[in-house]
């Protein structure tokens, strides 16, 4: 965190690591969600703040690693909760998996962007590739779910 009007850095922690099960992890030109990752760094391209208590990360990765989903912190860098493969499963079921990424970064999700509804807070997850978005609702950032996702072509 950054206290802008003193140009500090008041509190930071580190990503950390995953664990990530029921994936495919090789570009052989079938989708065969079987594999396993271990220690994979979160490596966050994208934040978003979830009120003033949480954030929460799109998980893409850039050097070693990328986490293939989203992981909601409370300010302390405490992990709330994490979407583990459910993006995968996503992209796969709605036939906008992309293989040819399977080796490295899966679906790759590269944003987030936070709306603000008056009756819930909705979030709006972007991957790299393919061209494809999910929207989340946050009721309570510790129960995440998804409510409805849907493909932008």
């Amino acid at each position: 965190m950054i206290d802008l009007e003193t140009k500090t850095v008041t509190k930071s922690f580190s990503a950390g690591t995953v664990d990530l099960n029921n994936i495919d992890t090789k570009e052989e030109g079938i989708i065969d969600q079987t594999s396993s990752l271990e220690n994979v760094p979160r490596e966050p391209d994208g934040i978003t703040f979830i009120g003033n208590d949480y954030l929460a990360t799109a998980d893409e990765g850039d050097l070693e690693g990328g986490s293939r989903g989203f992981t909601i912190f409370e300010l302390d860098g405490n992990i709330v909760s994490t979407s583990g493969n459910t993006m995968e499963h996503i992209a796969a079921k709605v036939g906008h998996y992309p293989e040819e990424r399977s080796g490295n970064k899966g679906n790759e999700p590269k944003t987030l962007i936070l709306l603000l509804l008056r009756i819930q807070t909705i979030s709006l997850l972007i991957p790299s590739v393919p061209v494809w978005s999910l929207f989340m609702t946050f009721p309570n950032p510790h129960n995440r779910y998804f409510s409805k996702y849907f493909l932008l072509v």
